[in-house]
């Protein structure tokens, strides 16, 4: 097999404006980077020449917040866990990963099957051996709460409703879960570090710490040891506080943190990745008065901590829930939402890349450099946002095989 030889777009991993290059891919890799000018590369009888002339060629995007098992329907959450079953929501995950890939999207971090156990890992094994097309997968399987502390909520005393996640009570019980899901071959370890609970007296709903310290600490102690890393969902400032001091590696969601709440998960090299597509995705498709009122002082709240966010120097990596809404709307949104809410576009590109790869320990990927996997999407266009969140690429590379050609169809 030849090299592939990608020649006239502007190129950039967001670590510099996109600048015309020729990449030159072989073995899986990039092994060479060609400025405009230098002499042409030489082409031999088995290399493949592509002119990518108009496109902004950048690595493969990565989302660190995916939930491939679910479909985001409205009001489908029930209907999934309690009717639907695993073997067809994972019939429905393997299509999702394989729209991924159309999208570009070539590596996720899955945070909770929503019930579906170990799917995820059944399913990065099958796109790891070939069985099915999909992006590199992380999976943390079921994730982990406390009783009452997560999804299915409101039923009836004594009916019985599988969980959403696995319930663990206890500093032993919760490290035993740990060792467990390790066990089956985990990535990650997902915590549901704080949830709604409701006041009996007023009906008020509040977001509260969901496990005790010792708890979330004995989860994050056995997650170090056995060589992973907690995601925490957080969207509480005391959820996020109790998940900073416990040792969580990333907060998850954009709550109505506090800068002083930042400061300190930046000055710990905690990474942020704050899911700004689904909290939009509830302002666009709320059906009546109140919930586009909720869903606006949502968007509000998102909006005014993201502010707070980039002026802390927290690392912020790309995630999206996607699956909490339609994965027909895709990952790749997300990127024009970071710019929106303020970041630059390259600042939200290495959101998209690097910096998730750095949060997943992937250090080959991310990036387009000489020795890095050639995972890369170009897209028509010249600037980032516009590119990357307007028309799927027109090319994709999988590790350095070319998975999606639609260049005729952009010309």
């Amino acid at each position: 097999m030849g090299k592939l030889i990608l020649v006239g777009a502007k190129v950039t991993d967001g670590r510099a404006a996109p600048e015309v290059a020729t990449i030159v891919v072989e073995g899986g890799g990039i092994t060479e980077i060609r400025p405009k000018g230098a002499p042409a590369t030489e082409v031999g009888p088995e290399d493949r020449v592509v002119d990518l002339a108009g496109h902004l060629l950048v690595p493969g995007l990565i989302d660190a917040h995916t939930h491939l098992f679910m479909s985001g329907d409205i009001g489908s959450y029930e209907k999934e866990l309690l009717k639907d079953g695993v073997p067809l929501r994972t019939l429905r995950a393997s299509a999702h990963a394989r729209l991924a890939i159309d999208n570009g999207i070539l590596t996720v971090r899955d945070v909770c099957t929503e019930g579906a156990g170990y799917a995820d890992v059944a399913l990065r094994e099958a796109v790891r051996a070939g069985v099915c097309e999909g992006p590199r997968i992380l999976p943390s399987g079921p994730g982990i709460s406390i009783t009452g502390g997560y999804l299915p909520q409101g039923f009836a005393p004594g009916v019985c409703v599988p969980s959403g996640c696995a319930l663990v009570d206890g500093e032993d019980a919760a490290r035993r879960e740990v060792r467990e899901q390790v066990s089956f071959g985990v990535a990650w370890i997902k915590v549901f570090a704080d949830w709604f609970a409701t006041d009996a007296t007023t009906g008020e709903a509040r977001e509260l710490p969901t496990f005790t310290r010792p708890e979330l600490s004995a989860i994050c102690d056995e997650a170090t040891r056995r060589g992973v890393k907690v995601a925490a969902h957080v969207t509480s400032d005391a959820g996020a506080r109790q998940a900073i001091a416990c040792g969580a590696a990333s907060l998850e969601h954009m709550g109505a943190l506090s800068r002083e709440t930042l400061d300190q998960a930046a000055a710990r090299g905690i990474v942020l990745v704050p899911t700004l597509a689904v909290v939009e995705n509830m302002l666009e498709t709320a059906t009546d008065d109140k919930k586009r009122d909720r869903a606006k002082r949502r968007v509000d709240e998102a909006r005014a901590a993201f502010g707070r966010a980039l002026a802390s120097g927290i690392a912020i990596a790309m995630g999206t829930d996607i699956g909490a809404y339609p994965h027909a709307k895709s990952s790749r949104v997300e990127v024009g939402y970071l710019v929106d809410y303020g970041m630059t576009e390259r600042a939200a590109l290495l959101a998209a890349t690097r910096v998730a790869a750095d949060l997943m320990r992937l250090t080959q990927t991310g990036s387009i450099a000489v020795g890095a996997t050639a995972d890369l999407c170009a897209f028509r266009g010249e600037t980032i946002a516009a590119s990357l969140t307007s028309a799927q690429p027109s090319l994709v590379v999988q590790g350095g095989r070319v998975v999606r050609d639609r260049l005729r169809q952009a010309c």
